[in-house]
């Protein structure tokens, strides 16, 4: 199962911060930081305030804003939904066709359905938004940013039920 196309999507790339964690002045000068205030802005108030503190921030080192655009991102979202809901139906195969699919949660065998549902056209369709996507982002680090700030969730977390450990739960419906 090593070598299984299946476990393919799992593998990234390293990540580091060691051109940050060497800068012992803390001077930012010359890093381009790139924000898209749309995404921002949908985002909870609380969210956006500590958003746009780590831009003053990162403003007060030095570093240069730089207001970006991120186009088609409805048609980008729906592209991803396609593509990890496929890998996630493709990753479970074996158990959709189980007889142990009656143990996972009613949210956990409808989010299989759909993966399941998606035509291969379908599923190369969103791979064409997805490298379009990656294209655009590309050129962003190519010509115009050194790295993007936003907010990693529109929300903070919610209080989660007592149930939740035992049984799961599912935004997917949200």
């Amino acid at each position: 199962a090593e070598n299984d196309h299946r476990r393919h999507s799992q593998m990234q790339p390293p990540v580091h911060l060691h051109a940050y964690l060497t800068n012992q002045s803390k001077d930012l000068k010359g890093l381009r930081i790139g924000i898209f205030d749309e995404h921002i802005k949908d985002s909870d108030e609380n969210v956006q305030r500590a958003t746009k503190r780590a831009i003053e921030h990162y403003q007060q080192l030095g570093a240069e804003i730089v207001p970006i655009t991120l186009p088609h991102l409805q048609e980008i979202h729906m592209a991803h939904a396609i593509t990890i809901s496929t890998e996630m139906y493709s990753l479970m195969e074996e158990h959709y066709q189980s007889s142990h699919f009656n143990q996972f949660c009613p949210e956990s065998r409808v989010s299989l359905a759909i993966g399941r549902s998606w035509s291969s056209s379908e599923f190369l369709a969103a791979q064409k938004v997805r490298s379009y996507a990656m294209h655009h982002i590309e050129l962003l680090f190519q010509n115009k940013v050194d790295i993007i700030l936003s907010p990693a969730t529109p929300c903070t977390a919610p209080l989660m039920r007592d149930d939740v450990a035992s049984h799961g739960e599912s935004n997917l419906s949200e």
